[in-house]
């Protein structure tokens, strides 16, 4: 599975955390787990889906900061509205490191 590009769980009622084995889809450019009930924060291991270009996460019951890691990948598209973030993005920086960013929906 580590040619896998695209990935779309959405919909599913899938709950818990998200394994950090993802990280291991280098593959990977779309990803797509919006509309379950996966928790907690988004694993760091995310980092190492270099080619991911599309990200989302929306709908779901994820806590806590919007990890730094999203800011720094080549994504061109994030969606995690709906969830349970909170801090504060470090505006200009964060978006400085977002320069591929097209869309963000927070």
């Amino acid at each position: 599975m580590r040619s896998l590009e695209f990935l779309d769980l959405s919909a599913n009622n899938f709950s818990g955390q998200i394994p950090n084995s993802i990280g291991s889809l280098q593959s990977l450019i779309e990803l797509n787990l919006s509309k379950n009930q996966f928790m907690g924060s988004l694993p760091d291991s995310f980092m190492n889906c270099i080619n991911l270009k599309v990200l989302d996460v929306g709908h779901n019951l994820f806590t806590g900061n919007l990890p730094s890691w999203v800011f720094k990948l080549a994504l061109e598209s994030v969606s995690a509205s709906e969830n349970r973030f909170n801090g504060n993005l470090d505006y200009p920086n964060t978006l400085l490191l977002a320069a591929s960013i097209k869309a963000f929906k927070s």
